[in-house]
């Protein structure tokens, strides 16, 4: 076989490798994992924002079992209602929100406030789907950041800080 037919053959096969990893990769996230969406992501972070500036969010992010629940068991039927005294007022003001880590339902944020620079609030979302598009179905965390390990837990459930509903 000639030198060259051999380079074409490697050729082929290197595009028909890469071409079968792209197939693989998007076949594996087809679903639009929330925590990959950016759109969700600004939900989120806005979602936070108004709960750390003490303004109601908007619930057309909200699921119909979290808005139900909220209207049910909430004071004021409001998410300010619930979540007022999670926000510490010793934090200061929210400075930033970061992405941390997402398992499907689950979403986790870093967010850093004015008086707390040393360590993160954590905040995770419960996210689902709901007619085609992800909604927050509720929260838990609203806790200081207390390490790798103890912070997954909050993540994949074994931890329920001040979770609702």
């Amino acid at each position: 076989m000639s030198r060259r037919r051999k380079l074409l053959l490697v050729v082929l096969f290197l595009l028909a490798s890469c071409l079968i990893i792209s197939i693989v990769f998007v076949y594996l996230i087809a679903d639009d994992p929330p925590f990959l969406d950016a759109s969700n992501v600004q939900v989120a972070k806005y979602f936070i924002s108004d709960l750390a500036m003490r303004k109601e969010p908007d619930w057309t992010h909200l699921s119909t079992h979290l808005k139900v629940e909220i209207q049910k068991r909430c004071p004021n039927a409001s998410v300010l209602g619930c979540t007022n005294d999670l926000i510490q007022p010793t934090w200061g003001n929210l400075e930033r929100t970061y992405f941390g880590h997402g398992d499907g339902d689950s979403v986790l944020y870093y967010t850093v406030w004015s008086h707390v620079p040393s360590n993160f609030v954590l905040i995770l979302l419960i996210v689902k789907k709901e007619n085609g598009n992800w909604v927050i179905d509720g929260w838990r965390g609203f806790t200081l950041g207390q390490g790798d390990n103890e912070d997954s837990k909050l993540l994949d459930g074994r931890r329920h800080d001040n979770e609702f509903p």
